[in-house]
């Protein structure tokens, strides 16, 4: 049984004790009449209360909180469906009710959540689980959610849209938010809410005004509250709005009487003020204060050679870094391994690391993470001493201004200041927990992300990696917003094959080495036997040699994929687009290309790469052969185009590059974008003229 407590009005001078079990408790809010104002609806709270009294009477108060049996917040912004909220506490597996609010319209969406607790509490755990329930909706309850007594108004207007949602269709189902294992990762302060729209040429509002606010519909209450909000933002100050409330309560009384009015003076409108000012209405300071940048004038530029080097030859200080693989490919072992030899100082693959304090951010698998780590030590680094390695298992928010960055920073600094260490990186692992939700294909979304990477990068003064997911369609790299490449320093593809895992360096902006290998086999280490006798394993990295296979012969899908290269580049003769000049291995100036959806589109209409009759496993199999094409050097994927790369040269063909077309060239004009001629030249030193098909089928055919 869980007990509650009902208010019959917003003064709670009187209340209801009760006790019911979950799925009544939701009936009961189900099942609340419509009331003619909001003030004549009762409040709810997962709590028990005391018999003290304020001085107005009033029984709901903090200090007057015996236990806490459940949790509630209040989104109030209307950025939330509650049908969204439901599906995301489902995905946490989390017993719950949402119900909508008095003043929820479809366009702006307004509810309150409530979860009950497996059992009653102190009243000072309530704000932990609180946060944890803001946390876990992606910081979208306002800031009265994490209020130790504040209550909450039950029913509903006539006429208004109602829905009362609860988990898996069912309230026996799910689990106590306490329950949850690792509730406390979720934790997210509330922050201020966030003011209405602020415009200096607005005119202000008279008191006449506000008085026909006030006098507009029977809540009086809930409009005094709007009234104090607008008056904060219009840059008022308390005693002003004290002075103007005085007048407004004069006609109160004289339309609504004596009780209406007296909710407008006194401690209520000073609690109404006060409020007002911590949710942030109050106006913003309008002046920016002035920008002060470095400037290095042409003459006082010098090279940067003796710059040290985080990894030597692979990573520079500061610097911004992305590791991304498909699912189980083994790129956070990759990281870490990586990691753990930058914090030891020790070679990384025959190469000087510069030593320092590495926080490894496991936002996902933390246990996983952290018996990894464990092993890895036990293995490699017993002799190693203090190691300034640290993992932080918690998901953090990296999309929202005023979520995780900040405290992120003055959290490390706070650590380097404790034990005398330098932060030389941060990873977080992975980039879609630290969104909280946000699109990853959404330019808005990941650019806020990269902006705060940038920010951690810049007042740590340390490099920043991501771990992230490759895509769909591994051929185009990681998943996402394709500007995430562009912020990037250090790209790493991670890819496992035949129990071998190789990381290929796939965008190197600062030593120009595109293309190395750094290839591992996962051992398996044995950490000792579960409670049901079995053993318990994890995997440590070994260091192992690049295989060379370039000369392997070509399977039957790779082949259907070059073949149909040749047909759709002799049938459409054109050259990529001045984006794919950025690729790892860049075509030549005049070389033609395939755009991928046509190269897909005419491998349907052939038949395939495979035996299998269904789409998808075509489809898939099409993937994993341009991607084995583009992993050997054969072809470079890119921007959605494919070429043939170096490695494709068996004979010498890679100076045969046939010439563009005239009108089609690299940057759409008929012009290559470095100023060569469209005619390329042969290695005997003649020009190709109307020799364009066979050039390319040379090429193809020593591909083949």
């Amino acid at each position: 049984m869980i007990e509650f407590t009902l208010w019959p009005d917003w003064f709670a001078k009187a209340r209801a004790g009760m006790a019911a079990d979950w799925a009544a408790i939701c009936e009961l809010i189900k099942s609340e009449p419509v009331r003619p104002s909001k003030d004549k609806c009762r409040l709810i709270k997962l709590a028990t209360f005391g018999d003290a009294r304020t001085d107005k009477g009033s029984l709901r108060h903090d200090a007057n909180v015996i236990v806490v049996t459940g949790i509630e917040g209040d989104h109030d912004a209307g950025g939330m469906a509650p049908e969204a909220a439901i599906e995301v506490l489902e995905r946490h597996h989390l017993r719950a009710m949402i119900y909508t609010t008095w003043s929820h319209t479809p366009g702006v969406p307004r509810w309150r959540v409530l979860v009950p607790l497996s059992r009653p509490v102190d009243p000072d755990e309530r704000l932990p689980l609180a946060e944890a329930l803001n946390g876990l909706l992606g910081g979208c309850l306002a800031p009265e959610s994490g209020a130790l007594s504040q209550s909450f108004y039950i029913g509903w207007p006539a006429g208004a849209e109602r829905t009362t949602l609860v988990t898996f269709d069912d309230p026996d189902e799910g689990y106590c938010l306490d329950e949850l294992d690792v509730w406390q990762q979720y934790r997210r302060p509330f922050g201020a809410k966030k003011p209405d729209t602020y415009e200096p040429t607005a005119e202000r509002k008279t008191q006449d005004d506000y008085l026909a606010d006030l006098l507009a519909g029977d809540d009086v209450h809930g409009a005094a509250l709007r009234v104090v909000g607008r008056m904060v933002r219009d840059g008022l100050t308390d005693a002003t709005i004290r002075t103007v409330f005085e007048g407004l309560a004069l006609k109160v009384r004289e339309t609504r009487g004596a009780e209406r009015a007296a909710e407008l003076t006194g401690s209520e409108l000073a609690r109404m003020i006060a409020g007002a000012r911590s949710k942030g209405y109050a106006q913003p300071n309008q002046a920016e204060p002035a920008a002060r940048w470095p400037l290095i004038w042409l003459p006082d530029a010098k090279p940067h050679v003796s710059d040290p080097a985080l990894i030597r030859g692979f990573c520079k200080p500061g610097a911004m870094l992305i590791c991304y693989g498909e699912s189980n490919s083994g790129k956070s072992f990759h990281v870490l391994d990586r990691d753990l030899c930058l914090a030891a100082g020790r070679p990384w693959y025959g190469r000087e690391t510069a030593g320092g304090f590495v926080l490894y951010v496991a936002a996902e698998g933390t246990r996983s993470i952290e018996t990894r780590v464990a092993a890895y030590r036990d293995t490699y680094l017993r002799d190693a001493g203090a190691i300034p390695f640290a993992i932080l298992p918690a998901a953090i928010d990296l999309r929202q201004s005023k979520a995780d960055t900040r405290p992120l920073i003055a959290f490390v600094r706070r650590i380097e200041d404790e034990r005398g260490i330098k932060c030389v990186k941060v990873t977080v692992d992975t980039l879609a927990r630290a969104m909280q939700g946000g699109n990853e294909n959404a330019s808005e979304d990941m650019g806020a992300v990269i902006g705060h990477a940038d920010q951690i990068r810049a007042e740590i003064d340390c490099a920043f990696e991501f771990v992230h997911h490759a895509g769909k369609d591994t051929a185009r790299g990681a998943r996402g917003w394709s500007g995430l490449r562009a912020a990037t320093d250090t790209e790493i593809e991670v890819v496992a094959r035949d129990g071998l895992h190789t990381a290929t360096v796939t965008k190197q902006r600062d030593y120009g080495k595109d293309g190395e290998m750094f290839s591992y086999r996962l051992r398996v280490i044995e950490l000792g036997i579960d409670p049901y006798g079995h053993p318990v394993t994890t995997c440590v990295p070994e260091w192992a040699d690049t295989p060379d296979r370039s000369d392997r012969k070509l399977t039957r899908a790779e082949s259907a994929v070059l073949a149909a290269m040749h047909d759709v580049m002799t049938a459409t003769r054109r050259t990529p687009p001045s984006s794919c000049w950025d690729a790892a291995r860049p075509p030549k100036p005049g070389q033609y290309a395939c755009p991928l959806p046509e190269l897909r589109e005419h491998l349907r209409r052939s038949g395939g790469v495979s035996d299998s009759a269904k789409p998808d496993s075509q489809d898939r199999a099409m993937r994993r052969a341009i991607q084995s094409l583009r992993d050997r050097g054969i072809i470079e994927v890119y921007d959605d185009w494919a070429w043939l790369a170096d490695k494709a040269d068996k004979g010498g063909q890679n100076g045969n590059c046939p010439p563009a077309k005239p009108g089609r060239g690299a940057d759409g004009h008929g012009h290559h974008p470095i100023g060569v001629s469209g005619l390329s030249a042969h290695p005997d030193g003649h020009a190709f003229g109307g020799g364009e098909e066979g050039a390319e089928d040379g090429i193809l055919e020593g591909a083949l």
